[in-house]
């Protein structure tokens, strides 16, 4: 393994930009994926200084590498990371004379976080539920300024896919507490498309990226707006306060963004019709393998789907089935409560860049020494797979035949 620089500015403003600059979360990226980096040159300001050390410490099963951090000391105003010797690979990072020393620590052989079947599933909920308690201190989700959202909608869209996220996981905790929490897969669809499609604007030029995000706004607001007058007609909506004018004035705007999205289309050779297909900005925005596993997955949960019904149902022996297994709501429960933790670090990963001005802050009393307990909590719980192998009569044993069932 060869030894890499990095070199890390900390809060001071005036330090100019390097030539060679690249934003954390291409660090991040660059670290979970190679041991070998050119030089790279960070900015690291203060409110994102506790995000940025989540995330590191976070990356704990993206392509099965494993990564410990721990502060280890005082700041100076500018100093080095580098990996040292292949045996027990070290990243010391160190941000301004404001902030605290970090080192990451990765293992060498890759080992892929496990997949655990023995946690049981209130060690889980409880992980989770503390999770949720540190991340709402680590991101203090606030307000924006008006201006920055109207010159940048990305900002917008980072403030509400976190505080929903956030929210959903605190939701999908007391449905676990009530035995409902399978109920809550379908919170993970939501995140994943977060993930998708904040990573695809986030790569755009801010001028593409408004344009886009400001015309699938439109498009969506003026159908959902007209759907609703077909629905309930002229009269029900003038007493909702809806002009007839006012609606016709929707219907030629709804003509003009179709026009404009029509155009951009032929721009960006998109497919899907009228607007891209989430699949088309998954390749987009490099998140291909993520959209295959999860989207159209989770997506059944809130769709008709007659896969996911004939998952729900499970045969006895005695010849009755049932819908309401509790080993199997058992596993979903768990594997919502896995993924939307996944989910919304990663959701940082790529917000990362512009939290600061997404309105997101951070509880300065909450340390290292508060987070680590709870990491460790989440991943000794161990990974959860979309599909258990006993919904395809698979055991530890082998197949499950008619003269082995109990």
């Amino acid at each position: 393994m060869r030894a890499c620089l990095i070199k890390v500015y900390g809060t001071p403003r005036a330090v100019p930009t390097p030539v060679h600059d690249r934003s954390t979360a291409d660090w991040v990226a660059g670290l979970r994926t190679s041991s070998e980096m050119d030089p790279v040159r960070l900015r690291i300001s203060t409110p994102t200084r506790r995000i940025f050390r989540l995330t590191l410490a976070s990356i704990l099963w993206w392509r099965g590498r494993r990564l410990l951090l721990r502060p280890v000391g005082a700041g100076q105003e500018r100093a080095q990371a580098r990996l040292v010797d292949s045996s027990q690979t070290t990243v010391r990072v160190v941000a301004s004379a404001r902030s605290v020393v970090y080192r990451v620590r990765m293992d060498s052989e890759g080992t892929p976080e496990s997949i655990n079947h023995s946690t049981p599933i209130e060690e889980r909920i409880s992980a989770v539920e503390d999770f949720v308690e540190i991340a709402s201190r680590l991101l203090i989700v606030g307000d924006l300024k008006w201006a920055e959202v109207e010159a940048d909608c990305r900002l917008l869209a980072i403030n509400a896919a976190l505080r929903r996220q956030l929210e959903s996981t605190r939701a999908a905790v007391l449905l676990a507490h009530q035995n409902l929490g399978h109920l809550a897969v379908s919170f993970v669809r939501a995140s994943v498309e977060d993930v998708i499609y904040l990573c695809f604007f986030v790569s755009l030029p801010p001028e593409e990226s408004q344009k886009l995000f400001l015309l699938l706004g439109n498009w969506d607001a003026t159908r959902s707006l007209l759907a609703q007058r077909a629905y309930v007609g002229d009269e029900v909506m003038a007493i909702l306060w809806y002009p007839k004018r006012f609606l016709d004035a929707v219907e030629i705007k709804r003509d003009q963004v179709r026009a404009c999205l029509r155009a951009l289309q032929k721009q960006y050779n998109w497919r899907g019709g009228d607007i891209p297909s989430a699949a088309w900005v998954a390749e987009q925005a490099g998140q291909k393998d993520l959209y295959d596993y999860l989207h159209a997955a989770t997506s059944r949960t809130v769709h008709f789907s007659a896969g996911e019904i004939m998952r729900r149902g499970w045969g006895d022996p005695s010849g009755k089935m049932a819908t309401d297994k509790a080993e199997f709501r058992e596993h979903l429960t768990a594997f919502a409560l896995d993924q939307l933790w996944r989910l919304y670090v990663e959701t940082c990963k790529v917000a990362m860049p512009l939290m600061e001005a997404a309105g997101i802050s951070s509880d300065d009393t909450l340390g290292w020494e508060e987070m680590e307990p709870v990491l460790n909590r989440l991943t000794a719980a161990g990974k959860v797979p979309l599909v258990h192998a006993a919904e395809w009569n698979l055991t530890p044993d082998g197949p499950l035949r008619p003269g082995r069932l109990t």
